[in-house]
């Protein structure tokens, strides 16, 4: 069986739109631990992030290093997701397993402004 996050990385938010109607667990990890946010978060799918918290994907799950969504967003510099996200609740505040936060990883100063804006 494909897992969420198959999906999430391979189709497009209309899509995602009949897979989460059936969906179980939107919060499932992969070995890595990551969830579909982060996935939806690596790619700058905001529709599909939007999708996702509809459905009550933990906007604040960390992965095994720690990582949150609004984290690897920052790390991909996708400025389209983190809007999403922080106005979900997402925390760009939570440090990662090394200490570091959001802020820290952005490698776009206008993704980096963007973060200190959530803050």
């Amino acid at each position: 069986m494909t897992s969420l996050l198959d999906i999430v990385a391979e189709d497009s938010p209309e899509d995602m739109r009949a897979v989460l109607a059936e969906a179980g667990n939107v919060n499932e990890s992969n070995e890595q631990g990551e969830n579909a946010a982060h996935v939806a978060a690596m790619r700058d799918e905001a529709d599909i992030m939007r999708l996702l918290l509809a459905k009550g994907v933990d906007c604040n799950h960390n992965d095994n290093d720690g990582w949150t969504p609004i984290r690897t967003a920052a790390e991909h510099d996708s400025s389209l997701v983190i809007p999403v996200l922080a106005a979900a609740g997402a925390d760009p505040a939570i440090a990662d397993n090394s200490g570091k936060t959001a802020v820290d990883y952005a490698g776009d100063h206008g993704i980096s402004n963007l973060l200190k804006q959530q803050q």
